[in-house]
């Protein structure tokens, strides 16, 4: 099944990995009875965070919708939206729970190991955070929420990462939570060269495809952003949380980038992979409180 599941995927299938929001993989497959996709072990259940499960380039993914379409060819197909399989099931998390005496990052931890007790068939997910401040409590949809406006862990670890001035994502079978001045201290770093400038032979790893499209400025509160285009030899092991030093150009190589997001198309190396980054500079945190 997986061989087959595999030559059905067409060119318009896509991948994004992005940092702070729900990383997704769309494949459009060849399935004009839907005999593949029925062949997929388990069901797409809101309720649980699905359980249908892809593994994608050595990532568990969970199946987080199936669409069918007549195909832009004329031959019916489906398209699968796969996501993290532990982000899947943290939006599907909701209730009124309590925590006392955590610190975000401990809270996090809980809840990955959660998920991995709950999912014994799975990977394990790892996790690593930088030290933040224990909370007295972290609520989870006080009495005062109605059921209809209810969140989930997922909701409630996007809302901490804004108090606490962190980032949070998945990759590589790992949840990580850390500002970006602690990531620039973990993350492993490659580094590329800016197309047609002169710099040491052996200084980089890899040559940007086409000139880098860079931005800085006064109205940017983020720091500096970045845009490469990289091979697919490349550009294909990058994850967000990468540290990317770019060498040849003055004015932007000083500086270091942290990687939030690779897109490419599953078009037979077609069109490069396209890499976006944002300069190290850590986000203002807002006070830290109860999440309501």
């Amino acid at each position: 099944n997986s061989a087959l599941l595999a030559e059905a995927v067409t060119t318009e299938s896509t991948v994004d990995l992005i940092m702070n929001q729900l990383p997704q993989i769309q494949l459009t497959i060849v399935d004009p009875d839907m005999s593949l996709t029925a062949a997929l072990p388990g069901n797409i259940d809101p309720l649980t965070g699905g359980t249908q499960r892809i593994v994608f380039q050595g990532e568990t993914c969970s199946v987080a919708e199936a669409q069918h379409t007549p195909g832009s060819s004329g031959v019916p197909a489906m398209i699968l939206t796969l996501r993290s399989s532990v982000l899947c099931w943290m939006t599907s998390q909701r209730g009124r729970l309590t925590w006392t005496g955590m610190s975000a990052t401990g809270w996090l931890q809980t809840i990955v190991a959660q998920f991995n007790t709950a999912h014994p068939g799975d990977p394990p997910i790892n996790f690593l955070g930088m030290l933040t401040t224990q909370r007295a409590s972290i609520l989870l949809n006080p009495s005062t929420t109605a059921v209809a406006q209810w969140q989930s862990l997922y909701d409630m670890a996007q809302q901490m990462a804004v108090q606490e001035g962190c980032w949070l994502w998945e990759t590589n079978a790992g949840v990580f939570f850390g500002k970006p001045s602690w990531i620039a201290t973990v993350a492993p770093t490659l580094k590329v060269g800016w197309p047609g400038s002169a710099y040491p032979e052996g200084t980089v790893d890899v040559e940007a495809l086409t000139q880098p499209i860079t931005l800085r400025s006064l109205q940017l509160f983020t720091g500096d952003t970045l845009q490469l285009t990289l091979p697919h030899s490349i550009g294909e092991q990058v994850r967000p949380g990468l540290l990317i030093t770019l060498s040849g150009v003055p004015y932007f190589s000083a500086n270091q980038y942290i990687v939030t997001e690779v897109q490419w198309n599953l078009d037979g190396w077609a069109t490069p992979v396209t890499v976006t980054c944002n300069q190290v500079y850590d986000p203002v945190a807002v006070a830290p409180g109860d999440i309501t």
